[in-house]
């Protein structure tokens, strides 16, 4: 594996330079196998050791003394005199543990990190080994491992067009902006280029790094820093295009995709740099750029996006920004997350972007209520089209129907036929792990009326022969996330049995509950709206028939005849007398 050096120290003192100690040095015999902690206490001049290890995370299981250990960093060199000398720390020492926590298999960075971690003082677990032991062990970091192929070539879309002069703390240096995928990453320094470049040569020794532009003693007129400029972007783009490269601890530090960008002093002090450009997935192949500040959440974010795409306010609680996942899955983000932190941590497997603007929402009777406003229903048209296409939504319909439609502007008639679908309005996750199987998997499928449960292997075939199981919202009880095991839990209702608790273990268990709550919470909404249209229809219905009522009695009405009428009809009828015969 390769390896990295890391001084820990402010600067590393001379021999006979030392400052006096009022500490005693150790005197605890060593034995080589034997496993100790020691406690290091922080002088001025630092902890008084080096560091070094791979870069990587994981690697093979190593036997010393007869026990089997996964990769540790170890002591390259101790101060003699220093804060570990006197603690008892011996170079060619393994690093078992820092401050309790283990450190087998974990990468040098992250080592640093937690020594780093209180000012004052570290613990560490060591484990001694002989000089013969420590140079078998060490000759593994020597060479890069055969499994680490720097053949490989990727194209990364890296860029840096632009640069600017900084001033700062009495002093001014260029800094050169880095983008991914034409969004800002970072500035870095031209003495930054070359520590990377440093500390890549002797890690990747078998990699053909490219020439750096060359150092000038004087100022720069703008034709070189231009010029440095193109060499810093060809250099970047040649290394980044192998991907053992590229995904190394040191690239990740150098691009600042470690950790949250707290230490990106540089971006920090370019004028309106905090801002960046983030590209968002509208439907497929639409995008739209939305410059945002760095640290904004989904929820800024998702506003964001209706100002520039100019929607009304109102539809806002209907849509959410996403993750774009393996198998086109989308994820939604939690309004508490950073869309440009999640798009920096997947730059390197994406295509265009990670971050999809999308629909959130069941129920198909509150969408249709914005069918009148052209922008969003044209959102909605083209996000249904997009899933069909993909096949995330099967129609009833012939397909080639439906292609005409969308070729002859039928959009209205499109959606009618698309929204009638099964899985129009529902959510499908991945396969996941279930206590309920203990050897196969569970797909779960989220609607406005219910949850299906679909029986399936780990690569998603289903079961032959087992149909799933769908379950109203009225037979799904309590239901919560525990962070611990990244699982969802959630009730059976059984009528008169005791719930049967469900457990799914997926990365997507926030997601799951989100789903949940949004869903059945817009089903007891719609059981409520169709109360009342019931209700309306049955007064509607009751007025109907009372207007009728009155209508038949007002002609029944018109059809007796006055007293007056009935007197003169009597009068017209009777026999006048006859005085013949008199």
């Amino acid at each position: 594996m390769a390896d990295k050096d890391e001084n820990l120290e402010c600067s590393l003192a001379q021999e006979g330079d030392v400052e006096p100690q009022d500490e005693k040095r150790s005197t605890e015999e060593v034995t080589v196998g034997s496993v100790r902690t020691v406690t290091v206490n922080k002088t001025s001049r630092g902890f008084g050791f080096n560091l070094r290890g791979q870069v990587a995370e994981g690697g093979q299981l190593r036997s010393i003394g007869g026990e089997l250990y996964g990769p540790m960093q170890h002591i390259s060199y101790v101060l003699e005199g220093g804060a570990a000398d006197l603690a008892g720390v011996k170079e060619g020492d393994r690093i078992l543990e820092v401050n309790g926590e283990s450190a087998e298999g974990i990468t040098h960075l992250k080592v640093v990190q937690m020594i780093q971690q209180n000012a004052d003082n570290v613990t560490l677990t060591l484990i001694s080994v002989s000089k013969e032991e420590a140079s078998k062990l060490d000759a593994e970091f020597i060479h890069p491992p055969t499994s680490l192929d720097i053949s490989e070539r990727k194209h990364v879309n890296i860029t840096i067009p632009e640069w600017r002069k900084i001033y700062s703390n009495g002093e001014s240096y260029m800094a050169y902006n880095i983008y991914i995928s034409g969004m800002f990453i970072i500035s870095r320094r031209f003495s930054e280029f070359y520590s990377l470049n440093t500390a890549l040569k002797s890690t990747f020794t078998q990699f053909k790094f490219p020439k750096l532009p060359k150092k000038w003693p004087v100022s720069l007129t703008e034709s070189q820093t231009e010029d440095r400029r193109n060499g810093l972007e060809n250099y970047l783009s040649s290394i980044c295009s192998s991907p053992s490269v590229f995904n190394s601890e040191l690239v990740k530090t150098f691009l600042g995709t470690e950790g949250a960008h707290g230490s990106d002093i540089l971006a920090k002090s370019l004028p309106g740099k905090t801002d960046v450009i983030l590209k968002i997935l509208l439907s497929e192949k639409n995008y739209t750029n939305v410059t945002i500040e760095r640290a904004w959440t989904a929820k800024k974010v998702l506003s964001a996006v209706f100002t520039k795409l100019n929607l009304i306010p109102s539809a806002e609680k209907y849509f959410a920004i996403f993750e774009i996942m393996e198998h086109d899955f989308m994820r939604k983000l939690h309004e508490s997350e950073f869309p440009h932190q999640i798009y920096l941590q997947n730059y390197e497997s994406i295509g265009e972007t990670c971050i999809a603007f999308r629909k959130w929402i069941f129920s198909t009777t509150r969408e249709i209520l914005f069918d009148n406003d052209d922008k969003i229903f044209n959102l909605i048209y083209l996000q249904a089209k997009e899933d069909v296409n993909k096949g995330r939504i099967r129609p009833d319909a012939d397909i080639k129907m439906l292609q005409v439609l969308q070729q002859n502007g039928k959009r209205t008639e499109y959606l009618s036929i698309v929204r009638a679908s099964a899985q129009y309005m529902s959510i499908t996750f991945p396969p996941a792990p279930t206590e309920a199987r203990r050897d196969g998997q569970m797909i779960i499928s989220v609607s406005l009326t219910s949850v299906e449960l679909v029986a399936c292997d780990a690569n998603g075939v289903k079961e032959k022969g087992k149909d799933g199981i769908v379950l109203e919202w009225d037979k799904i009880g309590e239901y919560y996330t525990d962070p611990e095991d990244s699982s969802f839990h959630f009730q059976i209702l059984r009528g008169d049995k005791n719930p049967k608790w469900i457990q799914v273990n997926s990365k997507y268990y926030i997601y799951m509950e989100e789903c949940f709550a949004r869903a059945k919470d817009e089903f007891e909404h719609s059981k409520i709206t169709h109360s009342i249209q019931q209700s309306q229809e049955t007064i509607q219905e009751k007025k109907k028939n009372a207007e009728a009522s009155l209508r038949s009695v007002a002609i029944v009405t018109k059809r007796i005849p006055s007293p007056t009428e009935v007197k003169e009809q009597i009068q017209e009828n009777t026999p006048k007398d006859d005085d013949e015969g008199l």
